[in-house]
This record gives structure tokens, sequence and C-alpha cells, in this order.
């Protein structure tokens, strides 16, 4: 009882400290961060953790004292433990790389239903494109789950080449790790590095099944809707955009002339947006379809962009 009580008090004192450094987060969510640390990196059990606290070295304790630190400054908690859950993975991710957000599981959620659907309609090789890959969650996420439902005969068998692009080679990085953890036999992921599809000219590369895309879609004047830890850690060029619906235009223009027939964009976008952007596309897109779709929250989140 003692050492609980004793560990309970240190875990108080540094939670204060959190929160005194950065007074975004409450006393209580630094705590709960603070055991979180502990069960992420000494693999204890959460519910464990809370009824019988270990007994830690001075040296975790001094761990736990840098993790404070880092903390206490804003920086985001994917960041210090460098790797975050998305869709069920886990994934390396870091400074520089944008953190995965729940509603581009969504995202993935879209480009599954029509990936099986063509799976299904007799597609035996499917090529995929995640455009401003970031840290890869997108197409890592869509190369997994489908070739779980492969491995568990809910779908045929199809090789799936994923592609990873970025301008940010640092973010690359983080994508061709997390591919590598992630690959086996039937399902490869590549990187490749530059502005949009300009590579991919300059390559004469083959058309793709599918290109999912989130861009950065935030305007600069939206900052003040974002957490602080948002926008004083995570890559401005991930983030913001001066013009974002001119963006898209730009985006759709340079992706058509690699989309199979048939194929399909899905792109995250930002609901202040949705409307400007279906217009553009519809004005400069006649002759194909563009559909807004909405989150688990009610917000208009994802473009659906396919051509005759």
């Amino acid at each position: 009882m003692e050492r609980n009580t004793e560990f309970n008090e240190r875990i108080r004192a540094l939670a204060e400290r959190i929160h005194e450094g950065f007074d975004y987060i409450s006393v209580e969510e630094a705590r709960r961060e603070i055991l979180l640390w502990i069960s992420e990196t000494r693999q204890i059990n959460a519910l464990k953790l809370r009824l019988e606290p270990p007994e830690l070295t001075e040296e975790e304790w001094s761990d736990l004292d840098n993790f404070v630190i880092r903390r206490s400054m804003g920086m985001p908690f994917a960041y210090i433990l460098g790797r975050t859950n998305f869709y069920g993975l886990e994934l390396a991710i870091g400074p520089g790389v944008l953190i995965p957000r729940p509603e581009t599981e969504e995202l993935v959620d879209r480009c599954m239903d029509w990936l099986v659907n063509r799976i299904e309609n007799g597609a035996s090789n499917l090529r995929i494109l995640d455009l401003c890959a970031g840290s890869g969650c997108i197409g890592v996420a869509i190369g997994r789950s489908l070739a779980d439902k492969m491995r568990n005969r809910e779908i045929h068998r199809a090789t799936l080449d994923i592609t990873f692009s970025d301008l940010s080679g640092y973010a690359l990085e983080y994508a061709r790790m997390n591919g590598d953890v992630y690959a086996e036999p039937g399902l490869s992921f590549s990187a490749v590095e530059g502005d949009l599809m300009a590579p991919f000219r300059t390559s004469n590369a083959p058309p793709f099944d599918l290109i999912a895309c989130n861009p950065p879609y935030v305007h600069p004047d939206e900052i003040p809707l974002l957490s602080p830890e948002t926008y004083l850690h995570e890559p401005r060029e991930a983030l913001f955009h001066s013009n974002p619906p001119a963006l898209y235009i730009e985006i759709l223009k340079q992706c058509q002339a690699f989309l199979k027939p048939g194929a399909a964009m899905m792109m995250e976008l930002s609901p202040y947006i949705h409307e400007v952007v279906k217009l553009l596309c519809e004005q400069e897109f006649p002759d194909c379809e563009t559909r807004i779709e909405t989150d688990l929250s009610g917000k208009s989140r994802f473009l659906i962009f396919t051509c005759k």
C-alpha cells in the first residue's frame, strides 16, 4: 500500500509538470498519458498497472522524466513513443511526419470497399497509389487488409502493387519502414519522391486502379481551429495550403492520365471547402463523376472521383 501511494504521488507530480508546461493538457489527461507511456514501454497491462503499480528503477523514472519534459513542450505523444496505431496496425511515426487521424481510417474503408468490388469483378493485379503518403498509413492499411481478406478466403487472390509518393523524402523513409514491416508475397510496396505526379510522368509509369490521397487541405486562417500540439509540432507542408480548392483541381488534373479505365480517385478534404471543390470539379471535369461523402460525424469529408 505504501509503495502504491508513493508511485501515485510521483505520477501526480509529473502530471502537474506537464500541465504547467503545456496547459492545454489537463492534469488528469497528463496522468493517463504517463500511465499509457509506462504501459506501452514496459508492456504492462493497463488495468494491472493501476491495480499493481510496478516498482520502477531510478533509470526508468529518469526515462519517464524525459517523456514529461517533451510532453510539457506539447510534443505529440505519438512522436515521443515513435509509433501509433492506425486501422489496427502499428506504424512507425516521428517528428516531420503527419500523425494519422481517425477520419483517414474512414477513407481507407471506402478504398477497401471499392477494391474488394474490383477484385470480385475479376481484377487479379491491382496497382494502388498512396499520393501525399506521409507515413504510408493509407497504402499500408489497404495492402494489409486486402491481404488478410485473401488469406481468410473472403476474396479471390490478387497481387497488390502499392506505391507511396510524397514530396518529403524524410516522410517517405517512414513509409518505406512501415511498408517493409507488412510486405509479403503478393503484396509489394515501393516509394517515389517528387511533386504530385511529376515523377510518374518522367518514368512513363503505368496507370493505377486506385489513387488515394490525403493532401494538405487546411487553410492557414484555420489555425485557431487546430489543437496547439498539431500546429506547433506537425509538419506545416503536410497540413497547410494557401488555396486548397485549387490544389484539389491540380491533383485531379495530374492524376487523370494515370487512372486505368474504370479506376477511381479517393481523397480526404476539409468540410469547409467541399461545396466549392465539387463545383470546380463539375466545371473542370464535366465527363467525370464527383461525389462527396460524409464521415461518421456527418461532416462532408471525402471526395470520390471517377471518369468514364
